[in-house]
């Protein structure tokens, strides 16, 4: 008896404890959610994807709050847009995060653009043979010189990345794998200031590029998986991973545009569902392999809201266009009236009923991720991501397919008979029809 008393009191102090800890973590968590990082006027961020969209209304938000703005855009029509109404901190960037030397131009337009007045320390003079070196000067960051290359630690700026090196008795050594390391023989492009450790890096980095196909899976290319994979993950991993050097000299923020999508995976959207879960995915690996770094990792998973991915003609277009290029079996197979009802079904759910006007929702959930001092992991955004998509992620399969299922008009699949041709003794053509 008295065992059992034991085992039931160790049961209720442990449920106890584990109550106290979780009410202590939400009220913590709940009071620290209200304090903010200060100085935004010193802190740069690069963002990506401001052609339009959520891209466009956030750099707009950004250098309204004093930020030092970096944004990128596909279109020199983009970069006009920005460069007309915005103030001088801001500045624009052409880049495609699918081309690999485009991100490492970025790169290299950041660094030169980061304030180097926090450098410390004198040139000490010594040949390096074979190596050209044009040195952003700590004094003036806009005189070039060619110099000869001193002791110490550098930053150099070559075809790679930007990666730490140590000159010592004329020769390159590499502090960072896994990069080419420069020979001495390469013309590299190196800026040296002393004091490395001292040099600013960027606060933010906001990944919001994107664009989405739509469409049945058996109507879509293995090229058009590829196409969208190629923008929303891999460009992603692309630009976070030359630029998280400078994320890390700041402890600062990584903020990565998933969305709902990459919670449920809905009809007609599985190219685009694909790459946000991919995005889920390396944003909770980061997380969690940069939390001792003091780097922190958001993702803003947005409901349907009006951009150019939910534009009706956008949509329409796509449809039209896969409908034009499909195999005449499948045609056959689907009927128009299954395409009709597919493309009215979306046009009215999902641009009509859920689409969202409102940006400045998921703006605010950014600006949140990267200015409080403790950003939640995830943010979920809109009213259709809050009461629908996100529990039907979390319901059991059979129950959330049902859900879906009874959502928009129905339509069957054709069904009409196949034919089968042969000819009789008098050689005359006889069709047989089958299920």
């Amino acid at each position: 008896m008295a065992g059992e008393v034991d085992q039931f009191s160790f049961v209720n102090a442990t449920l106890l404890a584990s109550v106290v800890l979780i009410v202590w973590f939400v009220v913590k968590r709940l009071f620290s959610r209200g304090h903010f990082v200060h100085g935004f006027h010193e802190k740069y961020v690069l963002l990506t994807g401001c052609d339009s969209g959520f891209g466009k209304v956030t750099a707009l938000e950004l250098d309204r709050l004093g930020f030092n703005v970096f944004a990128t855009c596909l279109t020199k029509e983009g970069q006009e847009e920005l460069n007309a109404v915005c103030s001088e901190r801001l500045k624009t960037i052409h880049l495609d995060v699918t081309d690999s030397q485009e991100i490492r131009d970025a790169l290299g337009f950041v660094m030169q653009n980061l304030p180097a007045n926090t450098a410390k320390g004198e040139w000490s003079k010594k040949y390096v043979v074979g190596v050209i070196a044009f040195v952003f000067s700590v004094n003036d960051a806009d005189k070039r010189e060619e110099i000869e290359a001193p002791d110490g630690n550098f930053a150099i700026f070559n075809e790679d990345a930007s990666i730490s090196l140590r000159v010592t008795s004329n020769s390159l050594k590499c502090d960072q794998k896994p990069v080419k390391c420069a020979t001495l023989s390469d013309k590299v492009t190196i800026v040296i200031i002393t004091g490395l450790s001292h040099l600013p890096g960027l606060w933010g980095l906001i990944n919001n590029a994107g664009i989405a196909r739509i469409g049945p899976v058996e109507w879509q290319s293995l090229e058009d998986y590829k196409r969208v994979a190629d923008v929303n993950l891999w460009g992603l991993i692309d630009v976070t991973k030359v630029f998280l050097p400078l994320i890390k000299k700041e402890c600062g923020r990584i903020i990565n545009l998933a969305s709902i999508a990459g919670r449920a995976s809905l009809p007609h959207a599985s190219s685009y569902s694909i790459s946000k879960f991919g995005v889920e995915a390396f944003s909770d690996a980061l997380r969690r392999e940069l939390k001792s770094r003091g780097v922190k990792v958001s993702v803003i998973e947005p409901g349907f809201f009006k951009t150019n991915i939910t534009n009706k003609e956008n949509l329409q277009g796509m449809w039209k266009e896969l409908w034009a290029k499909l195999d005449p079996n499948l045609k056959e197979e689907y009927g128009y009236g299954f395409y009709q009802t597919s493309v009215s079904n979306m046009l009215k759910g999902m641009v009509d009923t859920c689409a969202s006007p409102h940006l400045c929702k998921v703006v605010d959930a950014i600006v949140h991720a990267l200015s409080a001092q403790n950003p939640k992991s995830r943010y979920v955004v809109g009213w259709d991501a809050k009461l629908l998509w996100i529990w039907i992620s979390w319901l059991p399969a059979p129950v959330g397919d049902a859900l879906l299922n009874m959502l928009g008009d129905k339509t069957e699949l054709t069904k009409e008979p196949r034919k089968h041709r042969t000819r009789n003794g008098n050689n005359n053509i006889i069709e047989t029809s089958f299920a």
